[in-house]
């Protein structure tokens, strides 16, 4: 169930590969017909963590690149990101805006079996990240695979109507860093500061811990806030209970991030 667990929980529901596994190396790879790109160092044996990154509207892949992708490869994990053009989703259920869909969650779970079965996670350390309509999906996909995500960072994201809320695994209280850029982050009808905080609310009342930061800059990722990212994911792995940021964040977040 992962690799060097150490003692510390792990998620015991793990999926099971639907199809056969690609070797996981650098590149482009095909998972239950869609496109994920992958950034690996297969030399590197260590069971590090494992990223989602779901792009926003009119996006791409290649945006993962961005997510401390160097600091995640030297610890022996890996960063996949998913490409909404490689596929079309006839009859499935849109988590915003008819970019991404509840049923693309099967592609990740595909991308963790094959990642499991190859030995290059740790799957203590399973987590996710999205902007716009992908941080809509990371929503949406923080309560539907709850069995094995650790922590998420919504970007400009957050509950809306299309968000089903009941959690796949109501005793794991994943951590949410919500993000927002205040009153004028929109996108069409949808205000995501509305939907981030009603994500937090949301949260809070379940007993997981959550928290905003609202950089005030619109719709858009302010670069300082991808170190504090970075350093969420490695202080909240699966089940990591209290928070360590339950009295206060760390002195390095920017100050518009506040619990």
């Amino acid at each position: 169930v992962g690799c060097d667990a150490g003692g510390d929980p792990v998620p015991t529901m793990l999926p099971s590969a639907q199809g056969t596994c690609p070797t996981l190396t650098e590149g482009n790879h095909i998972f239950r017909g869609m496109n994920v790109r992958i950034w690996i160092d297969p030399a590197n044996t260590n069971c590090g963590p494992l990223l989602f990154y779901w792009h926003g509207t009119g996006g791409s892949p290649a945006e993962g690149e961005y997510f401390f992708v160097n600091e995640i490869k030297a610890q022996g994990g890996k960063v996949a990101a998913f490409d909404a053009s490689s596929r079309t989703c006839s009859g499935c259920s849109t988590t915003g805006n008819n970019v991404w869909y509840y049923e693309d969650f099967r592609v990740a779970d595909e991308v963790v079996a094959c990642a499991v079965a190859q030995g290059v996670i740790d799957t203590r350390r399973i987590h996710a990240t999205g902007f716009s309509a992908g941080g809509l999906q990371t929503t949406a996909m923080s309560y539907a695979r709850s069995r094995y995500l650790a922590s998420v960072v919504s970007l400009s994201g957050g509950v809306i109507v299309y968000t089903n809320t009941t959690s796949q695994d109501t005793a794991n209280k994943f951590a949410a860093m919500i993000v927002h850029g205040g009153t004028t982050d929109t996108a069409g009808i949808i205000s995501f500061k509305t939907a981030s905080e009603t994500y937090r609310d949301n949260l809070r009342d379940k007993g997981h811990f959550a928290f905003i930061c609202d950089h005030g800059m619109a719709h858009t990722v302010p670069l300082d806030v991808l170190p504090p990212m970075w350093l969420f994911f490695q202080d909240h792995p699966y089940r990591k209970s209290p928070s360590p940021y339950a009295g206060g964040l760390p002195g390095s977040f920017p100050g518009y991030c506040k619990l």
